[in-house]
């Protein structure tokens, strides 16, 4: 709702996602790992100071679509997935 936000939110109207099991029996414990690697719509591509798709480095800081979105999340998800396995 920030009129400075360039990007926009949509409404989600499809469910999606993967789900998948590792030699589970009936009482093993489960554990979940989630995330998503979609991304909303750049919205006015004009109110963007930079090229919303290129990464961007500014004082240690990285920006850019998905910088602080889910994308490091399931990188961690897949390294704890390998090391359990």
């Amino acid at each position: 709702a920030d009129a400075d936000f360039p990007g926009t939110e949509v409404p989600r109207t499809e469910g999606y996602g993967l789900v998948g099991t590792l030699g589970l029996q009936d009482q093993t414990p489960a554990l979940v790992l989630q995330g998503h690697l979609d991304v909303v719509p750049t919205g006015d591509r004009a109110k963007w100071a930079r090229d919303p798709f290129d990464a961007h480095v500014a004082v240690r800081t990285l920006h850019g679509r998905g910088a602080c979105d889910m994308k490091g999340g399931v990188a961690v998800n897949l390294a704890v997935a390998t090391a359990l396995r």
